[in-house]
């Protein structure tokens, strides 16, 4: 009786390691250190009506080279949209090791003039470049483009307090508005103002409108150390604009 009784606790001491061995081992339940230190982004939409949602993404094999199974796209290549559904939220983070840049626009591709039929004020665009801390001295950095115009009011809302603007630190949020509305808006590229606070070239389509004020200050990127990456950004889409309203000189 003794020997069966060793036996027996002997097979449930193993039987009891190898399922807790099971638990810390399966990978759908592990999260790293490195996982944890990875940005998220994800992309909701706001409004009451389904939107189509486009992905361009660059080359550089530094970074994620294919759309394809990012936000569920399944298409390959630089390009790729989804639709995503009223009230809806879905996310993305790059492999370890892999730098995630590119833009997100909605309605359209993102590209300088757009269609002056269904677009007579351009596209805007949410821009980004994150988890990047393997290469030297590099910055996540976002913002919203509205050098090609404004089609759609996109939100951008922070989990971490660690970014900043030109001199303002701690940026937890920041919007794009109408077309002529984006002066002083931290983390927005006004009208036709493809370097911030001038107008270099900025791609001049047929007919275009007069191009905006530039910032007065450095303020369109919103940016922090690659070493400080983490948490989540959520790119809001909040609907159509269409109107141009100019601001009011500050």
């Amino acid at each position: 009786m003794k020997k069966a009784s060793g036996l027996l606790s002997g097979l449930m001491i193993v039987g009891l390691l190898a399922a807790a061995l099971f638990v810390i081992y399966r990978p759908d339940k592990i999260k790293t250190v490195s996982d944890s230190n990875l940005t998220e982004v994800l992309v909701v939409n706001s409004t009451d009506s389904s939107v189509v949602v486009y992905l361009t993404i660059g080359a550089d094999t530094n970074y994620v080279t294919d759309v394809n199974g990012i936000f569920g796209i399944t298409g390959s290549g630089l390009k790729g949209f989804f639709i995503l559904d009223a009230g809806d939220t879905i996310s993305y983070t790059s492999p370890i090791g892999k730098g995630f840049s590119g833009n997100v626009a909605f309605n359209a591709y993102a590209n300088n003039c757009g269609d002056s039929t269904l677009f007579p004020n351009g596209i805007n665009m949410f821009e980004f470049s994150l988890n990047n801390n393997f290469l030297k001295y590099a910055q996540e950095t976002i913002d919203i483009s509205c050098v090609s115009g404004v089609n759609s009011k996109i939100a951008c809302t922070l989990t971490d307090n660690n970014w900043n603007a030109g001199d303002t630190t701690g940026l937890l949020n920041f919007e794009n508005s109408y077309l002529y509305d984006n002066v002083y808006r931290h983390g927005v590229f006004p009208y036709g103002c493809d370097s911030c606070t001038v107008i270099v070239n900025p791609g001049v389509c047929p007919n275009h409108k007069k191009f905006s004020q530039p910032q007065s200050k450095s303020i369109c990127n919103i940016q922090r150390s690659a070493s400080l990456s983490g948490g989540q950004i959520f790119i809001q889409y909040q609907g159509v604009l269409t109107g141009e309203i100019l601001s009011n000189e500050k």
